[in-house]
């Protein structure tokens, strides 16, 4: 791949995010000097350890973040990361490694930066260092949001705030989540496929949602709000 430029597709996209576009252009294009880009085809996984020193910005495509039992083969899904989001910010800051996988859902482009280069950079473009701690703090927060609603929440309605969390108002669509295997929501609310798949039939047969093929389509948003305030 050639040098990137102010016309590349990667840069114009990275640079309309609320996470880069504080960014002078000399600096946005200096990170793809310094790093290099990773193809990660669907189901590639990295576990956590691997990845002390580098730090990724994705370019396409859709990252699950997750933690695995080996001893009951469980999975723990914390957040699906998409295009201009980046991992991994705590070994950037502190060489923190943790026990953390991370697997491509689909065809994704990520940019590498070595954590010595990131961290000489980040000291030229201290601006920067705003947008890492808001990304982290927006990261927390739904933590937080999962953890209480994991304790507090019955499954139906944990489905019904994910469903309604995800959905785009201007384009009525299912954004990051849709085309996901249902094994996949399922994991992301903490229940198994076959509890989930329950609740899709009702919800289904309810008339507040449609699915066609792996695409998920609110037809009911009131109904499905109604839900969330029936249970609380």
């Amino acid at each position: 791949m050639g040098k990137i430029d102010q016309n590349n597709p990667y840069f114009i996209n990275l640079k309309k995010s609320n996470l880069f576009d504080k960014l002078p252009n000399p600096s946005l294009l200096n990170l793809f000097d310094i790093g290099y880009i990773e193809q990660w085809p669907k189901k590639t996984c990295h576990f956590g350890d691997k990845n002390i020193h580098k730090f990724h910005i994705i370019l396409t495509g859709k990252i699950k973040v997750y933690n695995y039992n080996i001893e009951n083969d469980r999975y723990f899904t914390l957040y699906i990361l998409k295009a201009n989001d980046m991992f991994d910010v705590l070994t950037l800051i502190n060489g923190y490694t943790h026990n953390i996988y991370y697997e491509s859902l689909n065809y994704s482009e990520i940019l590498c930066i070595p954590v010595a280069s990131m961290k000489v950079w980040l000291t030229k473009n201290p601006i920067f260092v705003k947008s890492i701690l808001d990304f982290t703090l927006h990261k927390m927060n739904h933590l937080e949001e999962y953890v209480k609603e994991i304790i507090i929440d019955d499954t139906p309605t944990r489905f019904a705030k994910l469903l309604i969390k995800y959905h785009n108002k201007l384009t009525n669509k299912l954004e990051v989540i849709n085309n996901l295997p249902h094994n996949e929501l399922a994991n992301l609310i903490g229940t198994t496929r076959a509890v989930l798949n329950r609740h899709i039939r009702t919800l289904k047969l309810s008339g507040i949602i449609k699915i066609h093929k792996k695409n998920i389509e609110i037809c009911d948003m009131d109904k499905l709000i109604n839900l969330i305030k029936s249970d609380n």
